[in-house]
């Protein structure tokens, strides 16, 4: 067991739905930390015109998901290890309930 406090590895993701006003794209965005710092940010308009709240939110999150997947990997071949799972929080209740149950549909589909 280690003696130093473990590295925790957490992130925040939001969208704005159609907030592109001339196409009617979302803009995905996040930040990841390591600790207290940041170590990552993303803001980029989203590839396609989702058709809800919910979609362009579940969207980001697994934008975040897969760079958070990358960033472990990288760390860990730096010698980097992060113990803890990482926690990734987002403002829409949907969103977190459908990516926590294995059986969604959603999830399965994308």
């Amino acid at each position: 067991r280690p003696t130093h406090d473990a590295l925790d590895l957490h992130g925040y993701v939001d969208s704005d739905w159609a907030g592109d006003k001339s196409h009617r794209r979302s803009v995905t965005g996040y930040i990841i930390y390591l600790g207290s710092t940041p170590v990552t940010w993303y803001c980029k308009t989203q590839s396609m015109v989702e058709t809800s709240t919910y979609s362009a939110e579940f969207m980001a999150m697994k934008k975040a998901v897969e760079h958070i997947k990358g960033l472990r990997h990288t760390l860990r071949a730096f010698g980097v290890v992060v113990e803890l799972p990482t926690e990734v929080r987002c403002d829409n209740k949907s969103v977190v309930s459908n990516t926590v149950i294995a059986a969604s549909t959603l999830r399965n589909n994308r």
